[in-house]
Protein backbone atom coordinates (compact mmCIF):
# COMPACT_ATOMS: atom_id res chain seq x y z
CA UNK A 1 0.00 0.00 0.00
CA UNK A 2 2.84 2.43 0.91
CA UNK A 3 4.71 1.63 -2.30
CA UNK A 4 1.54 2.12 -4.34
CA UNK A 5 0.92 5.50 -2.71
CA UNK A 6 4.56 6.53 -3.21
CA UNK A 7 4.36 5.53 -6.90
CA UNK A 8 1.08 7.43 -7.35
CA UNK A 9 2.61 10.47 -5.63
CA UNK A 10 5.66 10.26 -7.90
CA UNK A 11 3.43 10.08 -11.02
CA UNK A 12 1.32 13.06 -9.85
CA UNK A 13 4.45 15.17 -9.27
CA UNK A 14 5.86 14.22 -12.69
CA UNK A 15 2.59 15.10 -14.43
CA UNK A 16 2.45 18.41 -12.56
CA UNK A 17 6.00 19.34 -13.59
CA UNK A 18 5.41 18.37 -17.21
CA UNK A 19 2.18 20.39 -17.36
CA UNK A 20 3.81 23.48 -15.84
CA UNK A 21 6.77 23.27 -18.24
CA UNK A 22 4.53 22.81 -21.30
CA UNK A 23 2.40 25.83 -20.52
CA UNK A 24 5.34 28.06 -19.63
CA UNK A 25 6.87 27.12 -22.99
CA UNK A 26 3.61 27.86 -24.82
CA UNK A 27 3.29 31.25 -23.12
CA UNK A 28 6.88 32.14 -24.03
CA UNK A 29 6.23 31.14 -27.64
CA UNK A 30 3.08 33.26 -27.79
CA UNK A 31 4.87 36.24 -26.26
CA UNK A 32 7.65 35.88 -28.84
CA UNK A 33 5.08 35.69 -31.64
CA UNK A 34 3.33 38.77 -30.23
CA UNK A 35 6.62 40.71 -30.15
CA UNK A 36 7.55 39.62 -33.68
CA UNK A 37 4.12 40.49 -35.09
CA UNK A 38 4.22 43.88 -33.41
CA UNK A 39 7.73 44.57 -34.76
CA UNK A 40 6.77 43.34 -38.24
CA UNK A 41 3.64 45.51 -38.23
CA UNK A 42 5.58 48.57 -37.15
CA UNK A 43 8.28 47.84 -39.72
CA UNK A 44 5.69 47.50 -42.50
CA UNK A 45 4.02 50.72 -41.46
CA UNK A 46 7.36 52.56 -41.35
CA UNK A 47 8.30 51.25 -44.82
CA UNK A 48 4.92 52.35 -46.12
CA UNK A 49 5.37 55.80 -44.65
CA UNK A 50 8.89 56.08 -46.08
CA UNK A 51 7.64 54.96 -49.48
CA UNK A 52 4.81 57.48 -49.29
CA UNK A 53 7.23 60.28 -48.39
CA UNK A 54 9.54 59.26 -51.25
CA UNK A 55 6.70 59.15 -53.75
CA UNK A 56 5.33 62.48 -52.54
CA UNK A 57 8.74 64.03 -53.24
CA UNK A 58 8.62 62.44 -56.65
CA UNK A 59 5.13 63.87 -57.15
CA UNK A 60 6.35 67.34 -56.41
CA UNK A 61 8.58 67.06 -59.45
CA UNK A 62 5.78 65.91 -61.77
CA UNK A 63 4.06 68.34 -64.09
CA UNK A 64 0.83 66.48 -64.85
CA UNK A 65 -1.60 67.37 -62.04
CA UNK A 66 -4.05 64.56 -62.87
CA UNK A 67 -1.26 61.99 -62.67
CA UNK A 68 -0.22 63.46 -59.33
CA UNK A 69 -3.78 63.08 -58.04
CA UNK A 70 -4.00 59.45 -59.21
CA UNK A 71 -0.74 58.56 -57.48
CA UNK A 72 -1.79 60.39 -54.34
CA UNK A 73 -5.13 58.55 -54.20
CA UNK A 74 -3.33 55.24 -54.72
CA UNK A 75 -0.88 56.04 -51.94
CA UNK A 76 -3.64 57.06 -49.57
CA UNK A 77 -5.46 53.79 -50.27
CA UNK A 78 -2.27 51.83 -49.62
CA UNK A 79 -1.70 53.65 -46.33
CA UNK A 80 -5.28 52.89 -45.26
CA UNK A 81 -4.85 49.23 -46.25
CA UNK A 82 -1.57 48.98 -44.31
CA UNK A 83 -3.17 50.55 -41.24
CA UNK A 84 -6.10 48.13 -41.47
CA UNK A 85 -3.67 45.22 -41.81
CA UNK A 86 -1.71 46.40 -38.77
CA UNK A 87 -4.96 46.74 -36.78
CA UNK A 88 -6.11 43.29 -37.89
CA UNK A 89 -2.76 41.75 -36.89
CA UNK A 90 -2.89 43.60 -33.58
CA UNK A 91 -6.36 42.13 -32.88
CA UNK A 92 -5.15 38.63 -33.78
CA UNK A 93 -2.17 39.03 -31.45
CA UNK A 94 -4.36 40.35 -28.63
CA UNK A 95 -6.74 37.41 -29.11
CA UNK A 96 -3.82 34.93 -28.98
CA UNK A 97 -2.43 36.57 -25.84
CA UNK A 98 -5.89 36.49 -24.28
CA UNK A 99 -6.23 32.79 -25.14
CA UNK A 100 -2.80 32.14 -23.65
CA UNK A 101 -3.79 33.92 -20.45
CA UNK A 102 -6.95 31.81 -20.20
CA UNK A 103 -4.89 28.67 -20.80
CA UNK A 104 -2.38 29.72 -18.14
CA UNK A 105 -5.21 30.32 -15.68
CA UNK A 106 -6.71 26.91 -16.46
CA UNK A 107 -3.30 25.32 -16.13
CA UNK A 108 -2.73 27.06 -12.81
CA UNK A 109 -6.04 25.65 -11.59
CA UNK A 110 -4.98 22.21 -12.83
CA UNK A 111 -1.66 22.53 -11.01
CA UNK A 112 -3.49 23.56 -7.83
CA UNK A 113 -5.79 20.52 -8.12
CA UNK A 114 -2.78 18.28 -8.58
CA UNK A 115 -1.05 19.90 -5.61
CA UNK A 116 -4.14 19.13 -3.51
CA UNK A 117 -4.07 15.52 -4.73
CA UNK A 118 -0.38 15.30 -3.85
CA UNK A 119 -1.10 16.66 -0.34
CA UNK A 120 -3.90 14.11 0.12
CA UNK A 121 -1.63 11.29 -1.04
CA UNK A 122 1.14 12.46 1.30
CA UNK A 123 -1.32 12.56 4.21
CA UNK A 124 -2.60 9.10 3.34
CA UNK A 125 0.99 7.84 3.09
CA UNK A 126 1.81 9.25 6.56
CA UNK A 127 -1.30 7.58 8.00
CA UNK A 128 -0.33 4.24 6.47
CA UNK A 129 3.23 4.59 7.83
CA UNK A 130 1.83 5.36 11.32
CA UNK A 131 -0.43 2.28 11.14
CA UNK A 132 2.55 0.16 10.14
CA UNK A 133 4.60 1.55 13.03
CA UNK A 134 1.74 0.83 15.45
CA UNK A 135 1.42 -2.72 14.18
Amino acid sequence: KVEELQEELKKANTTKSTTEHTYKTQLTDLQSAHTKLTQDSQSQLQKSQEETAHLKKKLEGMVDYKEVQKVQVTLEKEVVEKREEVERLQKVVEQKVSQAQVMMQENQQEVERKNEKVKLLETELQEVKKKIEVE
